[in-house]
């Protein structure tokens, strides 16, 4: 999902076949690399794969057009995010509109800006749909932005924008699985001798908790077992466990 204000050639999920005076213009603007790490959802895809295959979907994207479902997992949009989102009042505040792509992170339900819930719009973010690009201006309908009063949701939209805006490590390979461990060590749901966890009652813990902030998709306990054995990097599931856990964006 590239979110660019001047480039009207630009697919969904990351960079289309751009045609030469687009690509020129961009060109003009940002290099390739800059591009892809800061004006797609590369982050939300790539952030948590070994590094090897971190560094290889970077290189393919850049040089070698590749396909995205190749590269790494884009799982399938659910209930609440089919639609690309938007904030009624960055809309006002833009002049001219944009989509935000920090709006279409998985479970991003709010606008960490003006702390209002986002509207969906008309323009669907299936990633199976063909190249095209949809004017922010003609699909943002002019609506009340509505509060977000959970503070809740608010901290967990605030805490998956941090994670997703970090610089990305492209140096260490430290698996995720390891890091959420570390995060669970001075839980109850690892016992000090590291040698037991309690999935199962952390699982259930969550679904109780984000609940209660609002999120439809909550994470399942084979996403949450697959995760800690270092067989499943999904951002969202990641990003649940550890705002969970309380651990801080810089670990």
């Amino acid at each position: 999902e590239l979110y660019c204000k001047r480039s009207d050639t630009l697919n969904k999920e990351f960079i289309g076949n751009l045609n030469v005076q687009a690509r020129e213009c961009i060109d003009g603007m940002y290099s390739l690399k800059d591009l892809v790490l800061h004006h797609t959802m590369f982050p939300q895809y790539a952030r948590f794969l070994p590094l090897e295959q971190k560094k290889e979907a970077l290189n393919k994207l850049l040089y070698e057009n590749s396909d995205v479902h190749h590269l790494f997992c884009v799982l399938p949009r659910r209930e609440g995010e089919q639609y690309l989102r938007y904030c009624p009042l960055c809309a006002k505040e833009q002049g001219e509109k944009f989509w935000n792509r920090t709006h279409q992170i998985r479970d991003m339900r709010v606008c960490t800006k003006h702390q209002c819930r986002l509207e969906e719009s008309r323009v669907s973010a299936q990633s199976h749909q063909a190249f095209t690009f949809s004017a922010a201006e003609f699909y943002m309908e002019e609506k009340e932005a509505v509060p977000c009063n959970n503070e809740k949701a608010l901290r967990y939209a605030e805490y998956i924008k941090a994670v997703f805006e970090a610089p990305m490590d492209f140096d260490r390979n430290i698996p995720i699985s390891a890091i959420l461990y570390h995060g669970m060590s001075k839980t109850k749901y690892l016992k000090p001798t590291g040698r037991s966890r309690y999935t199962k009652q952390l699982v259930n813990d969550m679904k109780e908790y984000y609940a209660k902030i609002g999120i439809n998709n909550i994470v399942s306990l084979a996403q949450v077992q697959r995760t800690l054995l270092g067989d499943h990097c999904d951002f969202s599931v990641v990003c649940q466990i550890a705002f969970f856990l309380g651990m801080p964006v810089e670990d």
